[in-house]
This record gives C-alpha cells, sequence and structure tokens, in this order.
C-alpha cells in the first residue's frame, strides 16, 4: 500500500481518494491515440509512393509473377526478353 493510505487506516479514518493510477478512461484514449497516429503514418506512406509513381513510375527491382494477363496500354519498352512454352 502507498504511504498516504497506511497513515489514513492507521488513524482509522476513511476517505475517498481520488484514483492516483491512470484511469480507464485515459488508458482507452491513449490506445487511440496510438492507432490514429499510426494511421496518420499509413497515409502519409501511402501519399509518397502515389506521388513517386505518378512522376517517376515503379521500379521494382527483382523478379515480378503476374497470375492473369498483362495488358499495356502504351508501349512498351523491354532491354532483352526470353519467352518459354510459347504454343
Amino acid at each position: 500500500m502507498k504511504l498516504r493510505n497506511v497513515e489514513r487506516m492507521r488513524n482509522n479514518t476513511i476517505e475517498n481518494m481520488a484514483n492516483e493510477e491512470e484511469s480507464l478512461d485515459d488508458k482507452i484514449k491513449g490506445i487511440v491515440r496510438k492507432v490514429y497516429l499510426a494511421d496518420i503514418n499509413a497515409i502519409r506512406n501511402l501519399f509518397e509512393v502515389s506521388k513517386k509513381l505518378q512522376s517517376d513510375g515503379l521500379e521494382i527491382p527483382g523478379d515480378l509473377k503476374v497470375k492473369g494477363k498483362l495488358i499495356v496500354e502504351k508501349d512498351a519498352n523491354l532491354e532483352s526478353i526470353s519467352v518459354k512454352n510459347l504454343i
């Protein structure tokens, strides 16, 4: 027990004290704030990615696998091409 509580018990007095610990409302507000800040950061990151995609295009430094059709509406530049199992 905290020292103040011990002193009050020794004097045989009962006092309703404000809870010195973090209240449930404050805990909930803290958790909501963390989630909100995480969402804001995710939105900022997506904004940066979208700006780069629109201005510089998309560069994928590794392999790219497409399940389905690849449709190119404008020009396509291929530095080298290898085709397997062409029917």
